[in-house]
C-alpha cells in the first residue's frame, strides 16, 4: 500500500516538526506498529488524532462557495470509518500547496498556503450533518456499471479510492500554526 508508506513518512515528519515548532507534544500512535489503519497520532492534549496532508488545492471549490485557496477535502470513506470507530478522534489538516496551478488552464492558480489546522470529528460531523460541508463526487472515480455493494456504501470504488469527499473551509477549523512560507524547510 503505497499511500500507507507515504503517509508514514508525512506522519514522522509532522510529529518531529510539530514537537519542535508548536506547544503540542505529539507521538506516533503505538497501535500503528500492529495496525497501519489505526489512528496516526497520540497527542496528550487531544487524545487519538489522525493527520490529513493536503498538497494540492481543490481548484473547483468555488462551486461550493469556498475559495480554492482555503478548501480542503475529507474523504467520505474516512468520515464513515471515523463515525463508526472513532467518533471522538481529532483531525490535523496539514496544508502545504506544493502544486498551486491546475493542469486545466481554465482554473486560476491559487496563492501559496501553508498551515496546520485542527478539528474534532464531532465538530466536522456537525458541519456535515447540518449541510454546511458539501459533498463532492469525483467524476473520474465513478463506476456507473458497478453493482451497489459494500465498497460503494463505504464511499469507495473497486480500487478502494474515495468516490466522494466533503469540502471544508480551513477557516472553519482551529489554526494551530500558519505561515506565508514553509517554516519547516
Amino acid at each position: 500500500m503505497r499511500w500507507c508508506r507515504e503517509g508514514e513518512l508525512y506522519e514522522q515528519m509532522f510529529v518531529e516538526k510539530m514537537n519542535q515548532h508548536s506547544h503540542l507534544s505529539l507521538k506516533i500512535n503505538p497501535e500503528k506498529a500492529k495496525n497501519p489503519l489505526a489512528p496516526d497520532l497520540w497527542v496528550p492534549e487531544y487524545g487519538l488524532c489522525d493527520l490529513k496532508t493536503q498538497r494540492t488545492p481543490f481548484f473547483t471549490a468555488n462551486q461550493y462557495n469556498i475559495s480554492p485557496s482555503n478548501a480542503i477535502t475529507l474523504n467520505m470513506k474516512d468520515v464513515i470509518r471515523y463515525r463508526e470507530l472513532y467518533p471522538e478522534i481529532g483531525i490535523f489538516f496539514w496544508i502545504n500547496w506544493q502544486n498551486n496551478k491546475a493542469s486545466n488552464e481554465r482554473f486560476k492558480p491559487v496563492d501559496y498556503k501553508w498551515g496546520v489546522y485542527f478539528a474534532t470529528m464531532g465538530y466536522i460531523l456537525s458541519l456535515i450533518d447540518s449541510g454546511i460541508a458539501k459533498t463532492h463526487e469525483y467524476q473520474h472515480r465513478k463506476q456507473p456499471d458497478a453493482p451497489p455493494g459494500k465498497l460503494q456504501s463505504m464511499g469507495m470504488n473497486k480500487e478502494k479510492n474515495a468516490t466522494k469527499s466533503f469540502v471544508l473551509d480551513c477557516n472553519w477549523l482551529n489554526p494551530v500554526i500558519s505561515s506565508q512560507t514553509d517554516p519547516w524547510i
